[in-house]
């Protein structure tokens, strides 16, 4: 059990780390990359398409990490960890679900979209320092 725990604890420390990554990526998307049916998106350099893909990348990957947290929530005795770590992982879909929705939709629904993302981050950040402080006690 003292190993599982310790695999949960460095799994949710490392969703804190990937979250951080994935804001940083997200702003720089966000401020200076165009969308890709924006007329501005084929002349753009290089850089900005790139950091939306390792943005859309690392989305992936909290994806699959909130489903793995999720799994070793479930498996814990305690009903907080359980609880949070479904909430996590809830939080992380809705922020996938409304980052896919951005690059979708247009105008107004795509600003919307972002916005939800942006909760959905703040609530997986709080969920998963939530959690790394439950798993330590």
């Amino acid at each position: 059990m003292k190993k599982q725990n310790n695999l949960f604890e460095r799994n949710a420390a490392a969703m804190i780390i990937v979250l951080i990554i994935q804001y940083l990526l997200g702003m720089y998307v966000n401020m200076f990359a165009a969308a890709p049916e924006d007329p501005a998106f084929k002349t753009e350099g290089i850089f900005p398409k790139i950091v939306f893909g390792l943005h859309a990348f690392v989305g992936l990957g909290l994806l699959t990490g909130s489903i793995a947290t999720l799994v070793l929530g479930l498996k814990s005795e305690k009903a907080a960890v359980k609880k949070t770590s479904f909430f996590a992982f809830g939080a992380i879909v809705l922020s996938f679900l409304a980052g896919v929705s951005t690059v979708a939709l247009k105008n107004t629904p795509s600003q919307i979209a972002s916005y939800v993302m942006s909760i959905g981050f703040l609530a997986s950040l709080i969920a998963y320092g939530k959690l790394f402080f439950l798993l330590k006690r």
